[in-house]
């Protein structure tokens, strides 16, 4: 199913071609619900950035911007998710 070109790009990224055929096995079985334990909230799957976390990474957005890289426009897939980044696309 993979060929030559398929290998090279998964060994660069340092994947083993076993790993692919587990994940692709995956996807035809199947993946099982996962429990939900509780809502998404700070500690719980949410990271809160402070004052300084947050001028590290606007920096660390201009760098990215001053070099030769391809900036994409993020769509979200569903309703709950436009509306969750509606103010970032205002």
């Amino acid at each position: 199913m993979l060929n030559s070109n398929d290998l090279k790009q998964i060994q660069t990224k340092g994947i083993s071609e076993s790993q692919i055929e587990e994940q692709l096995q995956s996807f035809r079985t199947g993946f099982p619900f996962l429990p939900i334990e509780a809502a998404a909230s700070v500690d719980k799957g949410i990271l809160k950035v402070d004052e300084n976390m947050v001028s590290d990474l606007v920096e660390t957005w201009n760098n990215y911007l001053h070099h030769d890289h391809t900036i994409l426009k993020f769509v979200p897939a569903s309703g709950a998710a436009s509306r969750m980044f509606k103010d970032l696309f205002e």
